[in-house]
């Protein structure tokens, strides 16, 4: 084997251990930045609305206690009454932790009030939390959904 060719894959070897290394840190270090797409088939126990789509970014303050959303849906059917982080795994539903409801009536921009234990499990494991948006008559348990992720990169 060349020198030339022995040398690029050492490189190689040391540059997928070092990728590894950053995964494996960055899996244990809390976010404070998630995000979700939602639709209504994840909604629990559903149905939810069918047509209508949605994405969120959240940014999670622990300082301040409180979680802030930036979220855009479309062809929600009805008139918009509440969104709300919850407990829960994907395919189950579960209690709501955060309110976040203030933001419907604000472009889909806001905060809520979180207490330090759920804003401590929301960074260290956001995929157990999904965010969704009510609309009545039609949805009053939930139109859309979408479990939340990591946006941190």
């Amino acid at each position: 084997m060349s020198r030339r060719l022995l040398s690029a894959l050492v490189l190689a070897c040391m540059a997928m251990a070092a990728g590894t290394l950053a995964y494996t840190a960055s899996a244990t270090v809390p976010t404070n930045k998630l995000y979700t797409m939602m639709t209504g088939a994840q909604e629990v126990p559903g149905p939810g609305d069918a047509n209508a789509r949605g994405i969120a970014l959240l940014n999670v303050r622990p300082a301040s206690g409180e979680v802030c959303v930036n979220v855009r849906f479309s062809r929600i059917d009805g008139t918009l009454s509440g969104m709300h982080i919850h407990e829960g795994k994907r395919g189950v539903a579960g209690p709501i932790v955060i309110n976040l409801t203030a933001a419907l009536s604000n472009n889909g921009v806001g905060c809520g009030a979180a207490s330090a234990a759920t804003i401590s499990a929301l960074r260290m494991n956001p995929r157990r939390f999904y965010l969704n948006v009510h609309s009545e008559p039609a949805f009053g348990g939930g139109a859309i959904r979408g479990q939340l992720f990591d946006s941190d990169l």
